[in-house]
């Protein structure tokens, strides 16, 4: 049996209009739900910005590294092609042998190093689908409130205009 109907079969008086039941606490839901309505409008806004933040973040970080070793790698054509006009000298030898053991950690760190910069490459993607994913989520869950709303909202007004 309808609530609203039960108000309305149990009143005394015929000419009053009726008005819905209200449960307790029905204004604090609505002031939650508008809350909520106003943090998800900024929401989708929030995330792109922090994501789109981290990925220019990491693309210059990137693009520093990479000129970096861009130096450093002209830096070692140029030893080298020194070390090949002055192989007679033994000092001289034994010293780019010393350097070339010290590059070649250089490299193995920096290998390491563009490593880890791609699997948090990977994460970042990562991290950024499943978020995708969330908000997709949401907007639907959010379309559904609103239809919800609007079902309700039209229940509502049709009950008021049979009883009026």
């Amino acid at each position: 049996m309808n609530v609203g109907a039960m108000v309305s079969s149990t009143s005394t008086d015929v000419g009053s209009p009726v008005k819905p039941y209200e449960p307790p606490g029905m204004m604090e839901v609505r002031d939650k739900y508008g809350q909520l309505k106003e943090v998800m409008g900024t929401f989708n806004d929030k995330v792109s910005k922090v994501l789109s933040d981290a990925e220019n973040q990491f693309l210059q970080a990137y693009r520093a590294h990479m000129t970096d070793v861009h130096r450093e790698l002209q830096l070692l054509r140029s030893k080298l092609a020194e070390a090949e006009t002055s192989l007679q000298k033994d000092e001289q030898i034994q010293s780019l042998e010393r350097d070339c053991v010290w590059y070649k950690n250089q490299r193995n760190q920096l290998d390491s190093f563009v490593n880890a910069m791609h699997k948090d490459l990977l994460y970042m993607k990562e991290k950024y689908d499943m978020l995708q994913k969330d908000r997709d989520w949401l907007a639907r869950q959010l379309k559904a409130s609103k239809k919800q709303q609007r079902l309700l909202r039209s229940d509502m007004e049709g009950r008021a205009a049979w009883t009026g």
